[in-house]
C-alpha cells in the first residue's frame, strides 16, 4: 500500500475501520491539517487547567510538619 499511489476503496474501507475513522476522514486527510490540530490542540492544553498546573498555594514543609 505504501507504495501505490491509488488505494482501491475496498482496501480503504478496511484502514478506515481498523483506524476507527471514516473513508471521507482519510481521503480529505492532510499533513498541514493535522499537524496544526495537534500544535493547537497543545497549546490549548498548557494554557488550560489540565497543563503546567504545578503551582502550590500552600507551603509543602508547613503540610509536612503538620503530619508529625
Amino acid at each position: 500500500m505504501e507504495n501505490s499511489e491509488t488505494i482501491d476503496d475496498d482496501k480503504l474501507a478496511e484502514v478506515a475501520k481498523a483506524l476507527g475513522v471514516t473513508v471521507d476522514t482519510i481521503k480529505n486527510f492532510s499533513d498541514e491539517a493535522a499537524i496544526n490540530y495537534f500544535n493547537s490542540f497543545n497549546e490549548a492544553v498548557n494554557n488550560s487547567h489540565f497543563g503546567n498546573n504545578n503551582h502550590c498555594i500552600f507551603n509543602p514543609l508547613d503540610k509536612l510538619i503538620e503530619v508529625y
